[in-house]
């Protein structure tokens, strides 16, 4: 009977233990202020977030606050660690040096990620003036040359000076965000409250939970037919 209880209870965790899993990553999320683009100036402006914690990066995430800017093609983004340097966005919609860019407008919280959605896409869908959907968007370089944020940094520490430096390539729009964030995915976070369970432990845990199911409902059945 005390078998069958532990069996029952080791079953009934397995589902707990498997959302949990997720724990086992550190997440590091820190914020930085924002401030007015200057309109047609290459030197740009620049924030600056520092994180103390010494942690191994897997993924990040950048989101820009309330940025607002009449004409996306002039825009051009990048984050930095003090040693890496990587695209956010390089001037929407300008597929060469030639072109002018992209004519929509950006109002909103923008993020880049990874796993986002297609910027150019969704700038080439708005119209002269109309705002780009804010949202979560992959990070891309110039000329739409692709950029992943995760391969720019895995492996990286945590534990630096993190800027975000934007610049107005064109005239006649200016430009803000009310502020900025970071968000790093780690390896050894002090929020790694659960052991990640190996996959063959999962299947071989879920093995036993199916088969003890199976000869419960047999028994049900047998007692039927009797």
């Amino acid at each position: 009977m005390l078998r069958k209880q532990k069996l029952s209870l080791l079953c009934g965790t397995l589902a707990s233990i498997i959302l949990a899993t997720n724990l086992s990553a550190g997440i590091i999320t820190q914020s930085g202020d924002g401030f007015t683009i200057p309109d047609y100036n290459f030197s740009g402006i620049s924030s600056d977030i520092t994180i103390s914690q010494n942690e191994t990066i897997t993924s990040l995430e950048v989101t820009l606050r309330g940025f607002a800017h009449g004409f996306a093609g002039d825009i051009h983004a990048e984050i930095s660690n003090g040693s890496i340097r990587t695209f956010l966005v390089g001037r929407v919609g300008r597929p060469d040096k030639f072109s002018d860019g992209d004519d929509s407008a950006y109002n909103g919280d923008y993020t880049f990620s990874d796993d986002g959605g297609d910027l150019w896409a969704a700038a080439s869908s708005a119209a002269f003036g109309v705002d780009i959907a804010a949202g979560d968007y992959k990070a891309t370089g110039n000329f739409n040359s692709p950029v992943s944020l995760a391969d720019a940094f895995a492996g990286q520490s945590s534990a630096a000076t993190w800027t975000l430096r934007m610049t107005d390539s064109g005239d006649a729009n200016e430009g803000l965000i009310t502020g900025w964030e970071i968000k790093l995915l780690t390896t050894d976070g002090s929020s790694n409250t659960v052991p990640e369970p190996t996959s063959m432990t999962v299947f071989a845990i879920g093995v036993v939970c199916f088969l003890n199911r199976s000869r419960r409902k047999r028994r049900q059945v047998d007692r039927i037919l009797e």
